[in-house]
């Protein structure tokens, strides 16, 4: 312990109430390299920081990762640009991010938020250079419409393993550079088009382990961009032909772990540029061909089988 502690110590026996205020800011606002101010318990330091077209930047890095808070820490610098508070108890935020206007990665995954709207009008609303936010595992069960509109530079939003069962027609909008959108593992039980009218930069949907009780036509129409969907584990036992209207740039499909007992031929062949497709674990009879399996596609053999390669 520093002398300038000790002492601080030793005058508290005279005026206590005022020297523990001075003492706790002591611990709580703690200098790193002499000049920083670093919260508590947390490591304050500069570490390498991908974009999502993997660009690679050194950034100021705040980690607070499982230190079983209950607030965000106020004493945040302000030119911190990733703020790490994965597995903490946090269920609001007041005021504690609105200096943070340098922040590009904001990490609030497994924490217990329960609704989006308050969190992004009370929290993130001045965070106009945020690219990445994590708000995986807590407690969100609906998604109201413009609730993200502030966030304009976004680019990752991972939202899985929430108990989100309604989303707004309008939810997404203002998100227009938005390239990754991860909705798995929710409780969502029909996907509307109207979200997607709002994510016109749109390259990766993981929207799988819903119950959605089916797809319906034109589903994904506004994503042009689209070239990577995942539609796992949602129970689909078929797919309408024209599901997929409107992806001409599309890549990557899995149905990994779905109800279907056929491959679903007219609505794969509207997806000019699919090279891979997953159909493990569905009930589908291949005769000599095992069903678990991972298959390169060309639809041009769309009807003109055999069609399937193994990898």
């Amino acid at each position: 312990m520093g002398s300038t502690v000790l002492v601080s110590l030793l005058l508290c026996l005279v005026t206590s109430s005022v020297c523990a205020a001075i003492v706790f800011m002591m611990f709580v606002f703690r200098p790193v390299g002499g000049a920083v101010l670093c919260p508590l318990q947390c490591v304050c330091e500069t570490r390498p920081w991908y974009t999502p077209q993997s660009v690679y930047h050194q950034a100021r890095t705040v980690d607070c990762n499982e230190l079983h808070l209950r607030r965000i820490p106020v004493n945040v610098s302000a030119d911190t640009q990733v703020l790490l508070l994965q597995s903490n108890n946090i269920s609001s935020i007041s005021t504690e991010l609105q200096r943070l206007t340098n922040l590009t990665e904001l990490d609030l995954s497994q924490n217990h938020f329960t609704q989006c709207d308050d969190l992004i009008s009370m929290g993130l609303s001045s965070l106009g250079r945020l690219v990445t936010l994590y708000l995986e595992e807590n407690h969100i069960e609906e998604l109201e419409d413009f609730s993200l509109r502030n966030l304009s530079s976004l680019e990752e939003l991972y939202m899985n393993h929430n108990r989100i069962s309604s989303i707004g027609p309008k939810a997404f909008a203002g998100l227009t550079n938005l390239l990754r959108l991860h909705l798995n593992s929710n409780r969502l039980v029909a996907i509307d088009s109207r979200w997607f009218e709002s994510l016109p930069s749109l390259e990766i949907l993981m929207i799988g382990e819903n119950p959605i009780l089916g797809l319906e036509e034109k589903n994904f129409m506004p994503l042009s961009r689209l070239h990577s969907l995942v539609l796992a584990g949602m129970g689909l036992a078929s797919v309408p032909s024209a599901a997929f209207l409107g992806l001409d740039y599309l890549e990557s499909l899995s149905f990994y772990d779905n109800r279907l007992r056929s491959v679903p031929r007219d609505a794969l062949s509207v997806l000019p540029n699919l090279k891979f497709l997953d159909l493990n674990r569905n009930p589908i009879t291949w005769g000599c061909i095992p069903s678990r399996l991972f298959i390169t596609f060309s639809p041009s053999l769309v009807n003109d089988p055999p069609w399937i390669r193994l990898m």
